[in-house]
């Protein structure tokens, strides 16, 4: 019997103070059996960091290998924004630069494998090109302080760093910009 997909309920009260963005958001992420604590929360992450009205994560999660796990399409439903959580591969980030002016890797493990596979095979259109790193110790922490079902919470974010309240709990970390865009 296969395993099917869990759905977890985020509450989030998102203060984004760099970008001047102030929303209420009921996120729901569908977790694939095969999904990894710390993948779940890095995706909830990259949609706070990177919301704005129209993002959307991939219809197929992570089981769409063709899709990223979060898009934001234009109103012909052109890919705007293409976001990548993980290490993915200098071949899926050629794929995604060819189909959007913006891709963005978000990353929960350290950067540096990722950066070199960049290095050894580069991109031929490494203009929208950028790579954050979440703050270890913060992800870890959330993996540890979400339940199975959800959770709410309350996320700041100031000069890139994610203030996050989870019931009282207060945690930190900074989203580091790794390799920013060709041109910015």
């Amino acid at each position: 019997m296969a395993l099917t997909a869990s759905l977890l309920r985020f509450r989030v009260q998102l203060s984004d103070v760099d970008r001047g963005v102030y929303e209420a958001l009921d996120v729901r992420l569908a977790r694939h059996p095969s999904e990894s604590d710390r993948h779940l929360v890095a995706r909830l992450l990259a949609y706070v960091c990177w919301y704005e009205e129209g993002l959307a994560f991939s219809g197929g999660g992570v089981s769409a290998p063709d899709e990223p796990a979060l898009a934001l399409r234009d109103a012909g439903g052109a890919v705007r924004l293409w976001i990548e959580i993980g290490q993915p591969s200098p071949a899926r980030l050629a794929a995604a630069t060819r189909q959007s002016p913006r891709v963005v890797v978000v990353a929960h493990r350290d950067p540096a494998p990722l950066l070199a596979a960049l290095a050894r095979e580069p991109l031929r259109r490494p203009e929208g090109l950028e790579v954050h790193a979440l703050d270890p110790a913060l992800v870890d922490a959330l993996v540890d302080a979400v339940g199975e079902r959800g959770a709410a919470l309350a996320v700041t974010v100031s000069d890139r760093v994610l203030y996050v309240d989870l019931g009282g709990r207060q945690l930190s970390g900074e989203v580091h910009l790794v390799r920013q865009p060709r041109g910015a």
